[in-house]
């Protein structure tokens, strides 16, 4: 009798260490997918600011003085009429357009980490 209870002390401590880390486990997986995803995010900013920058400088120094002396439009204004082509951009940036297109179709999955795997299988909570 008090083997069993031994037993059974010893198995469910074993389950619940098993359990508490793979809880760490996942909690260490989700946190660096979050700091994956918010590395993308700035290197995206940086292609689309390299982007805007590249296409500013084919205007020429002539228009790049007028902006920088306040003779042409506000910066922002001439960055949302840009129209950047897509065949002078580098690879990179192709590759994070067709991420952002790719990730737009497939909004419901939580890709920073394990959410909609887990309300699938019933334990998430929302």
């Amino acid at each position: 009798m008090q083997k069993e209870r031994l037993l059974s002390e010893i198995q469910a401590k074993k389950i619940q260490e098993n359990q508490k880390n793979t809880l760490d486990a996942n909690e260490k997986m989700k946190s660096l997918n979050d700091l994956r995803f918010a590395l993308l995010q700035k290197e995206e900013e940086i292609l689309r600011q390299k982007a805007i920058h590249q296409a500013l400088m084919k205007r020429g120094v002539d228009y790049l003085a007028e902006m920088e002396l306040g003779h042409a439009p506000p910066r922002e204004l001439i960055e949302k009429n840009i129209k950047i082509n897509p065949e002078e951009l580098s690879m990179d940036f192709i590759l994070i357009l067709s991420r952002d297109w790719l990730l737009k179709r497939t909004e419901k999955y939580d890709w920073r980490g394990i959410g909609e795997r887990e309300e699938l299988c019933g334990r998430g909570e929302g």
